[in-house]
């Protein structure tokens, strides 16, 4: 089976692995050992070292977990013996997608479920299972995953929501002086700069990564 992966450039994807068909936007990034299935990851996200995103689930309520009541493609494909066993029934939860928002930063070691949703400028601590959507701008951790607390006040967030910075070419030539170290300038700056039409919006090339067993075939995406 086919692995297909479509990247914004630039984006830091060789310490990763990834299953199924995805779509990862520029500046993000994965750490070593962590897996991306069937998902769409924002803009300038973050992945930690050993994340696991979108794995696919077993049913719990059959007569077995096992991938032969429901999946063709398996570790046991193309095996005669697999393949006289082998169903041709559908386990709806394996067809969701999970969504990553943009300039979400996801810690060390966490497992998110399949076919939920990060909001944009979520954190997702070390070690915490997620298996219900996270709001936009908060931080939460544990296992389940619950709220910690806001990023920042709802005024903040309001702003950031309708700013969307990740959708322009942050020219530091064009916002001189920036410090984004003081959210409350480098938010007014950025919010002036572009009511004045002074940042380009962010059009990136794609390129699409197929995975066929251990090749990895590079191409430009049409």
């Amino acid at each position: 089976m086919d692995n297909l992966v479509v990247a914004e450039k630039p984006s830091a994807l060789n310490l990763g692995d990834f299953r199924g068909e995805n779509y990862i936007g520029a500046f993000a990034y994965l750490n070593q050992e962590s897996i991306i299935y069937s998902s769409v990851v924002g803009r300038y996200t973050s992945i930690g070292h050993k994340v696991m995103i979108g794995a696919t689930e077993h049913p719990a309520n059959w007569l077995s977990t096992h991938p032969f009541t429901y999946a063709k493609q398996s570790a046991f494909s193309p095996c005669p013996e697999y393949d006289l066993i082998c169903t041709d029934e559908d386990f709806p939860p394996n067809d969701r997608i999970t969504f990553i928002g943009n300039d979400v930063w996801i810690g060390y070691g966490v497992y998110i479920r399949r076919g939920v949703t990060i909001g944009d400028g979520a954190v997702i601590g070390a070690g915490a299972v997620v298996t219900k959507d996270v709001e936009p701008y908060t931080i939460v951790g544990g296992t389940p995953a619950k709220l910690i607390r806001p990023r920042f006040d709802a005024d903040i967030v309001a702003r950031m929501q309708k700013l969307q910075w990740w959708n322009y070419i942050l020219d530091k030539r064009r916002l001189p002086g920036i410090q984004y170290a003081d959210l409350s300038a480098s938010l007014g700056q950025l919010e002036e700069a572009v009511s004045n039409g002074k940042l380009e919006i962010f059009a990136p090339e794609k390129i699409a990564f197929k995975r066929k067993g251990h090749n990895l075939v590079v191409q430009q995406f049409k």
